[in-house]
């Protein structure tokens, strides 16, 4: 029996260090942090609305008959010409022409300048 007991205990020794002698186990790395990418709030740029085309800039003057008169002079006659000339440099210009009559005069005078 105390054969058996040694045997006993030798075996439990063994074991012992049989289980002592095995690697452990090691925990597996911790997964890396997760980290939400927050989204970028979205920068729009600033929309830039396309000029509008600029008006041309036109110097036209003013033509004025005589007194009793319904000819030109031939100083109207060259502010004529030149408004002509700026109007065909710039054909899409929309103009509107008036004529007027003065305070002198009957209505009945008036209308037979015309």
């Amino acid at each position: 029996m105390r054969r058996s007991l040694v045997s006993a205990m030798l075996l439990v020794v063994l074991l012992g260090m049989f289980g002592m002698g095995c690697p452990k186990k090691t925990p597996p790395p911790p997964p890396p942090p997760v980290t939400e990418e927050k989204p970028k709030p979205k920068v729009e740029e600033p929309v830039v609305k396309p000029k509008p085309p600029e008006k041309p800039k036109l110097n036209l003057k003013s033509v004025y008959f005589e007194f009793d008169k319904y000819t030109l002079t031939p100083e109207a006659k060259a502010i004529l010409a030149d408004n002509a000339k700026q109007l065909m440099e710039h054909p899409n210009v929309r103009i509107r022409l008036e004529g007027n009559c003065d305070e002198r005069g009957t209505n009945q005078y008036n209308l037979s300048l015309g």
